[in-house]
């Protein structure tokens, strides 16, 4: 992974392609998967832009998610998806954009044996205004 994610440039209401940390954003009266996109920092770039800004503990486990600014996006129906195993980093199941909305909605279709969804955050890839990949991310 990129020592950070891309910046959040919006343009014509249109989230510039680039990498972002995300979260899955509930939307009222929509059941599409949106994603919140944020920017990430992560390792040695962390710990230095957390010195140059006076935080001492900044980059708590390694990372640190900018709250702002942030924008709003789409999963494409026809992204590549993982979604992470929940008791421990290192484990990744592959699915698909249908997949994941069913897993976030409780239902176990397609699901691995034993997983279970977890809200975990999520690497994302965007290109001409959607996700085209979504990595989930292991937190602890």
């Amino acid at each position: 992974m990129k020592s950070e994610t891309d910046d959040i440039v919006v343009n014509d209401a249109t989230l510039a392609d680039g990498t972002y940390w995300a979260t899955i954003a509930l939307v009222s009266g929509n059941d599409d998967v949106v994603f919140r996109v944020l920017k990430a920092r992560f390792g040695d770039t962390c710990m230095k832009w957390a010195e140059d800004n006076g935080m001492t503990e900044g980059c708590m486990n390694d990372y640190h998610v900018e709250s702002y600014p942030d924008a709003y996006v789409g999963l494409d129906k026809l992204a590549d998806v993982t979604v992470a195993k929940a008791d421990g980093p290192g484990t990744s199941y592959s699915t698909n954009a249908d997949t994941l909305k069913k897993l976030m909605q409780g239902n176990k279709t397609n699901a691995p044996d034993g997983y279970t969804w977890v809200p975990f955050p999520f690497v994302v890839t965007v290109i001409n205004g959607l996700v085209t990949t979504a990595a989930q991310y292991w937190v602890p």
